[in-house]
């Protein structure tokens, strides 16, 4: 039973290590997209893929874009969003418990209620 409490630790951690990569250079690559006129539409467009082990939501209007990552097992999610804030781009990234069914999480002002900012928020 430790030996299957251990595993599955090692996989939230790998998980979590991989979404937070995931989360980087979906950062990275928005913000470059801006710069040549508008955020991109999905992480295809970015040249990124969430692989087997996460579902991926992107939504982009002209003034930001926002990554959601839903993890096929387990129950910690992770986000991240860049905005247009005048003449800087803001940039912050999050990890938390999954919501309820049909719960809506919203990245408007930072991260959700609960869920924890990961690495500095960008202004």
């Amino acid at each position: 039973m430790v030996d299957g409490a251990l595993q599955q630790r090692e996989l939230t951690l790998q998980q979590r290590r991989d979404a937070e990569a995931l989360l980087e250079q979906f950062i990275r690559g928005q913000m470059t997209r801006h710069y040549w006129g508008h955020f991109a539409a999905s992480l295809r467009d970015l040249g990124l893929d969430s692989g087997p082990q996460l579902e991926a939501t992107v939504t982009s209007t002209p003034a930001g874009s926002e990554l959601w990552l839903q993890p096929r097992r387990g129950k910690e999610g992770y986000a991240a969003a860049v905005r247009q804030g005048g003449p800087r781009i803001l940039r912050w990234q999050c990890r938390g418990p999954l919501p309820e069914k049909g719960v809506r999480l919203s990245l408007a002002d930072g991260c959700p209620d609960g869920w924890t900012q990961i690495g500095s928020p960008s202004s």
